[in-house]
């Protein structure tokens, strides 16, 4: 796949899709970058591929970053991220988990990559069977309506509070 037909979000969808209330989950974008350097996942070529200069010169530095080839097998020296931590995304005192998953109010101002990204159904289940969360917290996907163009849907409650008050 084109890394031009993928999302910002690595929520793997492509142009022509049907996005109609399609859910994509989201994960703390510190996690995330924790996941990404345990298991070198690039996310320019959505691979998982070792960066040439960390070959050519590792870093001893704590032992932290340094990757070694042995036997043709990188191993990379990152730790195992922990269970997925969403609670940094969420209002406080707004914690509750509920039956379908989705556990309360998003922080305000949320940036994507900078403080969440999201993933598809089968991205998610994967990620969740392996390290479990704390929250699992989804979002739909939206179409606007005036210039077609797909969404997600950080603040339903908000936009729905601003078109009850339009139509006053």
């Amino acid at each position: 796949m084109k890394s031009s037909e993928r999302t910002e979000g690595h929520g793997g969808w492509r142009k022509g899709d049907n996005f109609a209330c399609q859910k994509r989950y989201l994960i703390d974008a510190k996690w995330w970058r924790k996941w990404c350097d345990y298991t070198n996942f690039s996310q320019d070529t959505q691979a998982i591929t070792p960066p040439r200069e960390s070959l050519d010169a590792p870093s001893s530095a704590g032992g932290t970053t340094a990757l070694i080839e042995t036997s043709n097998v990188i191993e990379s020296f990152y730790s195992k991220p922990g269970p997925i931590t969403n609670k940094d995304l969420l209002e406080e005192g707004n914690l509750a988990k509920s039956a379908c998953g989705d556990s309360g109010k998003l922080k305000k101002n949320m940036v994507l990559h900078f403080d969440f990204v999201y993933v598809d159904k089968e991205t998610w289940q994967h990620l969740y069977s392996w390290y479990s969360a704390d929250y699992t917290v989804f979002k739909y996907l939206k179409k606007d309506a005036t210039s077609d163009r797909v969404f997600l849907d950080l603040y339903p409650e908000e936009r729905f509070q601003s078109e009850s008050r339009k139509k006053l």
